[in-house]
């Protein structure tokens, strides 16, 4: 391998691991930037690839979040108009 070779790679695996922890702190915002942008550069397969994967944990832990407040507040929401009268 060349130096360029090992450039592209560290290049791609600084932004792999840049989607999974941005993710933390933008939820599914910045791994969406990240596969937009790297997706269609030569030797990035590895970087889309893992924004691809961070894009999709994402979605489903916001999907997971919003099922669990409806089933929450919903059932707090039965139980108010008992403690009401």
């Amino acid at each position: 391998m060349d130096a360029s070779t090992d450039s592209v790679q560290n290049s791609a695996r600084t932004w792999a691991i840049f989607s999974h922890i941005r993710g933390l702190f933008t939820s599914w915002i910045a791994p969406l930037v990240i596969y937009l942008i790297k997706k269609s550069e030569p030797g990035s397969e590895l970087a889309a690839s893992n924004a691809k994967e961070a894009l999709n944990f994402q979605i489903t832990l916001f999907a997971v979040f919003v099922v669990l407040m409806v089933s929450v507040v919903g059932v707090f929401l039965i139980f108010i108009p008992m403690f009401a009268i």
